[in-house]
């Protein structure tokens, strides 16, 4: 069986475990409808990666029409920060330093009751978190407006940044166009296949590419551990191969390596008399 069949039961089961803790925690349900199930969560992921060209030509494609600007700008901060949708529909301008160029991420369910939970913001770890601001952020945030709801963006018409509208208006108005551009092929998928979340994908594999150090990367992406941290890490064979010939063993002996004799058999020598 796919990858992906073994990952969306993975997410179902674990569904399910939820809404029948929450049941019986609510008294909706007797104890014994709860059940014990321990679950291993798939290694690998079957999320697309969109390439730099792809990320580049959506962000190019949303400049070039006025009704899509504003989702350019969403594209941007989403690429190069590697935030979850929702993290980035929540953030208001306090978690925003300029001058330190820095955002902040922080998590209030603890420090809220139980009754106003539903207007905590939160973060899937429940941890907070800090990652610098990309130099190609910057210019953005510099020219948004301040809307009194302090939230640094918005959805089309001005109103709150709704992820499902984000999703919706990127897979219907978006990559449908640039599907011509970059169609799916022997070595993948095309770029209509890509996601919102495709976006953190591409933002760890960027990261993993030029060097940036994994518990660093980890620590951007509020995770503990990742499998698809390590997944960037080991499976650019292009990148691996880049990194490699970086690196002088031998110095100038090296570069002077008559390389014919590379890998040549003993027996291919005369023996000695």
């Amino acid at each position: 069986m796919s990858q992906n069949f073994w990952n969306e039961l993975y997410i179902e089961l674990t569904v399910l475990k939820q809404v029948l803790k929450w049941l019986v925690g609510e008294n909706l349900l007797p104890p014994t409808s709860n059940f014990r199930l321990s679950l291993k969560k798939p290694k690998g992921t079957q999320t697309y990666c969109y390439s730099q060209a792809e990320v580049t030509s959506i962000v190019q494609y949303c400049g070039s029409h006025s009704e899509l600007v504003w989702l350019g700008d969403v594209v941007v901060a989403l690429a190069v920060t590697g935030l979850r949708i929702s993290e980035l529909a929540g953030l208001v301008w306090s978690d925003i330093d300029l001058v330190r160029s820095r955002i902040s991420l922080r998590d209030t369910t603890r420090q809220t009751r139980k009754s106003e939970q539903s207007s905590a913001r939160t973060t899937k770890s429940h941890r907070d978190r800090t990652l610098p601001i990309h130099a190609d952020l910057l210019p953005i945030l510099q020219k948004l407006p301040r809307h009194s709801d302090e939230r640094v963006f918005h959805g089309p018409c001005g109103g709150k940044l709704k992820p499902d509208t984000v999703r919706r208006i990127l897979q219907r108005d978006v990559l449908p166009p640039l599907a011509k551009q970059f169609p799916a092929n022997d070595h993948g998928p095309g770029i209509t296949t890509g996601r919102l979340h495709s976006f953190r994908h591409y933002f760890c594999s960027i990261s993993a590419d030029n060097g940036v150090p994994e518990q660093m990367l980890m620590s951007w992406l509020g995770h503990r551990e990742s499998e698809m941290i390590r997944h960037y890490y080991h499976q650019r064979d292009d990148e691996s191969h880049r990194q490699m010939n970086k690196i002088s063993f031998l110095g100038n002996a090296g570069t002077k390596q008559d390389t014919s004799t590379v890998g040549r058999a003993d027996t291919d020598q005369s023996p000695p008399k």
